[in-house]
């Protein structure tokens, strides 16, 4: 599907998500990530990982921790894959 359009109204400077710390040392900090930033970082994970759109990944992990929203939704929405939860 086209999505210049959408493209074309998101800079990389835009936040994406705000992600809270655990508060282990102190109160949860919300993190704010940018567009740029966290597809970024998604897109060299994926290389790394060698995933594509053929495959299936499983996430048994929240998508409200970072864990799970990076290396479980984003990585399939980027890559095109299949998010098993």
């Amino acid at each position: 599907e086209d999505l210049t359009g959408v493209e074309d109204d998101v800079d990389g400077s835009d936040v994406l998500a705000i992600i809270y710390t655990s508060g282990s040392t102190s109160e949860p900090k919300g993190v704010v990530h940018t567009h740029a930033s966290l597809l970024g970082h998604q897109h060299s994970l994926n290389e790394i990982r060698r995933l594509t759109a053929d495959d299936r990944l499983f996430c048994n992990s929240p998508f409200f921790w970072i864990g799970g929203f990076a290396f479980g939704l984003l990585a399939t929405l980027v890559a095109g894959a299949t998010l098993i939860c």
